[in-house]
């Protein structure tokens, strides 16, 4: 019997929490969802994931720091950051530290369905 994989979603954003879990069973994924990245970390290393969705709103710690915590780690976990209004510099530091992508948070949820779904596909 096959594990079955979930997107890992980070978010203390309780709307945004809502919406995408909703679009994201719309569109066949499950979704767990935690507040701590820290917890996140620790929950990479018992269970495999498809994907992880780090919002930018944590006070603990930044999508940046996961991204470089996972890349010590060595997790290969595609990771999206979602930002309010990501700037040049956000940008540029998520590609280099290995992120699939950063999306604009203004935007909603409904803009992620389709880079999850890049991301999953072989070629990704």
């Amino acid at each position: 019997m096959t594990e079955e994989k979930f997107i890992l979603l980070i978010t203390k954003d309780i709307n945004f929490q809502n919406e995408f879990v909703s679009l994201a069973a719309e569109n066949g994924f499950r979704v767990k969802s935690v507040k701590s990245p820290c917890l996140a970390i620790e929950m990479l290393r018992d269970k495999s994931y498809y994907m992880i969705v780090a919002d930018e709103d944590s006070d603990e710690m930044s999508p940046f720091a996961l991204l470089h915590r996972m890349n010590v780690m060595q997790y290969d976990t595609p990771v999206i950051i979602t930002a309010k209004k990501p700037g040049a510099d956000d940008i540029l530091l998520a590609y280099e530290l290995g992120a699939f992508d950063i999306s604009d948070k203004s935007c909603g949820a409904e803009e992620l369905i389709p880079v999850i779904k890049k991301a999953l596909t072989p070629q990704g």
